[in-house]
């Protein structure tokens, strides 16, 4: 939901293509990337470094692609129900308000903090959540 200016200003600097280098330190750069928090699980993190590695050279495109989409002018557009789903820690957070005020049928779900929650859980949060989104709507 960046406006025009902000879109221009991270396009091409918010994520650096991934560079292979004969001395393996994107490895460290990936690793560092992914290692977002000091409380975060060490699994989650190594997760999330090998699906960085493994993206490689595309990593940055779907970055590049959101800096591209003037997505506040489309999501008025929206006629079907929408569940916008967030953390307080998320980057994208502030967001949140702005979604549903643009999404004529939103719903909102916003859980805990990533830290106080396992991967596993957060995950069982989710699937709770978005199968009783698509029950209420399909009813």
């Amino acid at each position: 939901l960046y406006d025009a200016a902000e879109r221009e200003k991270l396009a091409g600097r918010y994520v650096p293509p991934l560079e292979l280098k004969k001395d393996g330190s994107q490895l460290m750069w990936a690793w560092k990337r992914a290692y977002r928090y000091p409380e975060m699980p060490l699994e989650e993190a190594f997760a999330a470094c090998v699906d960085l590695l493994k993206a490689g050279s595309s990593y940055h495109v779907g970055y590049e692609a959101v800096f591209a989409y003037d997505m506040a002018r489309r999501l008025p557009v929206l006629q079907m129900p929408v569940l916008a789903i967030t953390t307080p820690d998320d980057p994208l957070h502030p967001a949140h308000e702005k979604v549903k005020e643009l999404v004529a049928n939103c719903r909102e779900y916003v859980g805990a903090i990533r830290a106080s929650q396992t991967s596993e859980q957060r995950a069982q949060s989710l699937v709770d959540v978005m199968t009783d989104f698509v029950r209420e709507v399909a009813k």
